[in-house]
């Protein structure tokens, strides 16, 4: 008999796990950018963490349905992409990013999260609709 796990058996093939590894590496890549001030390279990164997050299998743009994982993941990316929109005033696109992460935050979601509100969001959608003169 062989000593081998068959590939059904083992987790570290489970293309779930490596997808949040992936996630996460680009996060690790964008909190290093933001902390050398490079936020060509932290919108980069932002951006690849927030596609493999939205349209992952248990994303809110996958077909399997959201997980109170995945959805934690999704805000945290999107937080990610706000946080390099406000630091270079880039304002539409920051506006789109709090509307999807306004989005999220409406799904029934037990959880307390201690990154971002849905009060903080909509408070902040307000001040860019103004802004930037986008119809209610």
């Amino acid at each position: 008999e062989s000593s081998t796990t068959s590939i059904e058996d083992n987790d570290a093939d489970d293309p779930r796990l490596a997808l949040e590894w992936l996630i996460a590496t680009y996060l690790a890549m964008f909190q290093s950018r933001v902390a050398l001030g490079d936020w060509n390279k932290a919108r980069a990164d932002a951006w690849a963490a927030c596609n493999y997050a939205q349209y992952s299998p248990n994303g809110s743009l996958g077909g399997d349905g959201m997980d109170a994982k995945s959805f934690r993941l999704e805000v945290t990316v999107l937080s990610a992409m706000w946080t390099v929109c406000q630091n270079t005033d880039d304002k539409i696109n920051e506006w789109q990013t709090l509307q999807s992460l306004q989005g999220l935050l409406k799904l029934p979601f037990p959880e307390k999260l201690t990154i971002v509100t849905r009060e903080q969001v909509e408070e902040r959608i307000k001040v860019l609709q103004d802004e930037l003169g986008v119809k209610k």
